[in-house]
């Protein structure tokens, strides 16, 4: 039974009830207790309130899209660094590649990511990993956005990010140079890491080369 129907009729109890007191005041007689009826179970045939059922929780795809959108969500410090034509992919890829590159340019090479020369085959990274590089890249502790580290940036490796048929590359030198670079019209936008996740940064690019991204 419905709240508002189980009101209705607890307010109609109630006034039946005074009316059977004020009768019995009028004719001056004791009152008396009336017997409750009961049907044939044994029950005296009302229906409890329906207690509010709770919210439907969300299904495992929902939560994993919200954990997702959370996630990629960039800080807005980043977003002005680095811009949205890379950051958009990097958020919403579906396919990230790990591969080695040439430490110098070399725009005529047949395979190359921001005019380095791709030397190895790419790595298909898990979705942990890949969740793991979508944080660091977004999150602004990550950056050393207006400092500088004083070294060459000669990168070693390469992530190419998927989504659809739309890619986009970052190359980074960890743990030697603390330095990522990021695609970028006119010219790419180079970045200093932080020094704790650089180090975390080229643990995780030893793990996947071992062949255990996950």
């Amino acid at each position: 039974m419905s709240f508002t129907r189980h009101f209705l009729v607890v307010l109609s109890v109630v006034g039946m009830a005074c009316s059977s007191v004020q009768a019995q005041q009028g004719d001056e007689k004791p009152a008396q207790t009336e017997e409750p009826k009961t049907g044939a179970d044994g029950t005296d045939g009302t229906k409890a309130p329906e207690a509010n059922s709770p919210s439907t929780p969300p299904t495992q795809a929902e939560a994993s899209n919200d954990t997702k959108e959370a996630k990629a969500s960039p800080d807005p410090a980043v977003l002005e660094k680095i811009g949205a034509a890379a950051l958009d992919i990097i958020a919403a890829a579906d396919r990230v590649e790990l591969v080695e590159v040439a430490n110098s340019k070399n725009p005529d090479a047949a395979k190359h990511l921001q005019s380095h020369e791709i030397k190895s085959e790419p790595i298909a990274l898990g979705a942990e990993d890949i969740a793991t590089l979508r944080t660091a890249i977004l999150t602004k502790k990550t950056h050393m956005l207006k400092a500088r580290a004083r070294c060459r940036f000669r990168p070693e490796y390469g992530l190419i990010f998927h989504q659809g048929e739309k890619t986009t590359s970052v190359l980074f030198a960890p743990p030697r140079c603390p330095k990522w670079s990021f695609e970028a019209t006119p010219k790419r936008k180079i970045i200093d890491i932080r020094k704790p996740a650089g180090t975390s940064l080229a643990e995780l690019i030893t793990k996947i080369k071992g062949g255990a991204s996950k």
